[in-house]
């Protein structure tokens, strides 16, 4: 007797284990057993929080599964200034979000201790946020693809922006309005690694690729406000002691 096994394809699971995930959740691990699982998308896994988690943990808006469903599927709340439908949608570092019933607006960003936070923002953030350029191509008629870490892509002929520098973007009509480069004096938030989420001005670039920082906060040239990072851990945010978003 032969038997013929035909394997099916299996779909995009809704679902994942409370243990397994991190504590920006903010949910009981030994409350449940499953919890929303994060859809594949641009925003890295690691760096971004369920739409459907932030509306229900972060501002408490509804208690039920079904209450907070209705309210996202209907079109109530906006994700870089455009309508989200999917309760999966990953919201990551700089997203903004914005609720023009209760005219509410926030910003995911990095707080001093590493972790993600909503940040209240005024009207005219709303549609801009930063991002960091991590891969340059070169096209006909002068034009420079640049590819961000939220894998958006944006044209532009403006050959002073490099790889790794911070572009401030408009998230509507998909535009770079200025680029922040390594320069001494700038701020930088460290992303990755030890001391993430500290904000600390540029000291001196080495060619090697590495930045000497010093921590915001140190009033004294001390040892311990020195520290030095590469290029990859760093996202510069604003020029001369001023951030260009509002973190505070």
């Amino acid at each position: 007797m032969i038997v013929i096994r035909v394997q099916m394809g299996t779909s995009f699971k809704k679902h994942v284990k409370r243990v397994s995930v991190k504590k920006q959740y903010k949910i009981g691990k030994m409350s449940g057993i499953f919890t929303i699982k994060i859809k594949s998308g641009k925003q890295n896994k690691y760096d971004s929080i369920p739409l459907f988690l932030i509306i229900k943990k972060y501002l408490k808006f509804g208690k039920t599964y079904y209450e907070l469903k209705n309210l996202i599927k209907n079109g109530f709340i906006f994700v870089n200034g455009k309508k989200c439908f999917n309760i999966n949608y990953p919201v990551g570092l700089s997203d903004t979000l914005s609720i023009p019933i209760i005219t509410s607006r926030f910003r995911l960003f990095l707080n001093t201790r590493g972790n993600l936070k909503l940040y209240k923002i005024g009207v005219n953030e709303e549609n801009f946020k930063i991002s960091i350029v991590q891969k340059i191509e070169n096209l006909n008629d002068g034009f420079r693809k640049l590819i961000t870490n939220d894998q958006r892509y944006y044209l532009s002929k403006d050959k002073e922006i490099q790889k790794f520098n911070t572009v401030l973007v408009n998230s509507l009509n998909n535009k770079i309005i200025y680029c922040l480069n390594f320069d001494i004096g700038n701020l930088c938030l460290v992303i990755r690694g030890s001391r993430k989420g500290c904000v600390a001005a540029i000291t001196y670039v080495s060619n090697n690729k590495i930045i000497h920082l010093m921590d915001k906060k140190g009033k004294k040239l001390l040892k311990f406000n020195r520290f030095v990072k590469s290029l990859v851990d760093l996202m510069v945010i604003g020029e001369s002691a001023y951030p260009f978003l509002n973190i505070e």
